[in-house]
């Protein structure tokens, strides 16, 4: 199979030793977050409420789609119905966000499960969510004069449902064997479902809930108290490079994995952990 779970892929792929400290640190980071969570309730609390509103914020804004700040924290408590098309997106996605954060051991990715939450994501835009793309899609890049080009074709759509089904019986298989840090595998398997693009819209913020997910079956819960979206949103330059960079070859996997590794692990969650470490110094002044 093309992308980063074909045979022998991703044990050849070179893990520098600064990569190998950072998943270390984020290990050790996440098993002093599990215990201070028990001694710091009140800002735990505080942090989960904020985590909320901030990933649906990001998550969606990333993508352009935005209400303004009052209207947001109405539709995520569910205290307002959404109006506009904009907002029937931001209260589709808070409604997939809750139903991982009430049960993640309750889901693990499959083609099944893809098409429910993007069914979910656009419950409250007719006629739109919960199928894969029938039209083949390119990622495209507008320069400031105007001008379009192709950075990326994602897998054609007559080869998108085989292609999810063939990553995910891979990516299982994987995650279950443990011969690959999980912490690594998370990034591989977004990278080839970004790759295989495998709807016609949604694609970012599916993929953003899919690393949530992961992580909390990883045992890694800073996305719970530090949106990672936030992060994403404000190093979106390097995100999107980080992609680009991490797909060049990947039709015939023979693409590196590195760029993307710096990115998730770190820049995305180094600075989660930072910025509880910060806000448990701030709540003990």
């Amino acid at each position: 199979m093309p992308g980063s779970f074909g045979p022998g892929f991703l044990v050849q792929q070179p893990v520098s030793p600064l990569l190998l400290r950072t998943v270390q640190r984020i290990e050790e980071l996440n098993g002093r977050l599990t215990g201070l969570t028990d001694q710091h309730p009140q800002l735990v609390e505080r942090l989960r409420e904020s985590a909320i509103i901030r990933s649906t914020e990001s998550s969606n804004r990333i993508e352009g789609i935005e209400t303004t700040a009052d209207r947001l924290v109405q539709i995520v408590s569910g205290d307002a119905e959404p109006i506009t098309r904009p907002e029937r997106e931001i209260a589709g996605y808070r409604d997939v966000q809750r139903l991982l954060l009430n049960g993640p051991t309750s889901y693990w990715p499959s083609n099944a499960l893809l098409l429910d939450w993007h069914a979910r994501m656009y419950r409250y835009v007719p006629d739109f969510g919960g199928a894969f793309k029938t039209r083949d899609n390119v990622i495209a890049e507008i320069a400031p004069d105007g001008t379009r080009s192709i950075r990326f074709r994602p897998t054609p759509a007559a080869e998108t449902e085989s292609a999810l089904a063939v990553l995910h019986d891979a990516f299982t298989d994987a995650w279950e064997s443990q011969r690959i840090h999980r912490l690594l595998l998370i990034p591989a398997y977004i990278l080839d479902f970004l790759c295989i693009h495998p709807f016609a819209d949604g694609n970012g913020r599916l993929s953003r809930l899919l690393t949530q997910l992961l992580l909390l079956r990883a045992g890694d819960t800073i996305s719970t108290l530090i949106a990672p979206e936030r992060i994403i949103e404000t190093h979106q330059a390097s995100y999107y490079e980080s992609i680009h960079r991490a797909n060049q070859g990947w039709h015939q996997s023979q693409h590196s994995l590195a760029p993307f590794w710096d990115f998730f692990l770190g820049i995305m969650l180094m600075d989660a952990h930072q910025q509880f470490e910060d806000a448990l110094a701030q709540d003990q002044d």
